[in-house]
């Protein structure tokens, strides 16, 4: 019953999260993001921590306390083995920003508190990435949005401050991006 009125409680801030922006999913279908303030609130009103919980999956909308939030993850759910944050870059936000947030996410969350943590799954939203008009399918192929070197060089620079600030059990690092080439990719 009470992890019935938990998803409540977030459903209800999902709805009210009027302070993101409109996204477009995979499947085409917009949504209101919520924003690092709002996820926030909705950890802050569940009473952890949360020993039992081994994965969690949160998308949101970057803000300045991007910090606060890796960190509240961290004290909240301290079993976790498999974390996958989708983050989407705040207006105005540059590829050296992605990298001083996943400095954040790594370092000043002190996520190598999570002792159990295996796999980390880490969706780097490029500046403007996700909100481009679709282009026709015969204008994709010399439609580039990234080049593929300047994505793989942004996976490793993100993936290497992740090893380094992660602890031993971490095995698997998976950077997720929506455009390259106008596809989807998984990148390991």
């Amino acid at each position: 019953m009470r992890l019935g009125r938990r998803r409540s409680v977030f459903g209800s801030v999902w709805r009210r999260g009027s302070s993101g922006r409109r996204t477009r999913g995979i499947s085409g279908i917009s949504f209101d993001l919520v924003t690092t303030s709002d996820l926030f609130s909705i950890f802050d009103k569940m009473r952890g921590p949360f020993t039992a919980l081994e994965q969690l999956q949160v998308a949101y909308k970057a803000e300045a306390n991007d910090r606060f939030l890796s960190r509240h993850i961290v004290t909240t759910f301290p079993n976790l083995c498999l974390l996958h944050l989708h983050r989407y870059c705040s207006e105005g936000e540059f590829e050296p920003d992605i990298e001083t947030a996943v400095e954040s996410i790594g370092q000043e969350s002190d996520i190598s508190d999570l002792v159990h943590l295996h796999h980390i799954k880490l969706y780097i939203n490029l500046p403007g990435g996700d909100f481009r008009y679709p282009v026709p399918e015969e204008e994709s192929r010399n439609t580039r949005v990234t080049s593929s070197e300047e994505l793989t060089d942004l996976f490793y620079r993100c993936g290497m401050i992740i090893a380094r600030d992660c602890g031993l059990a971490l095995h698997t690092i998976n950077l997720f991006s929506t455009w390259i080439y106008l596809h989807q990719v998984w990148t390991r």
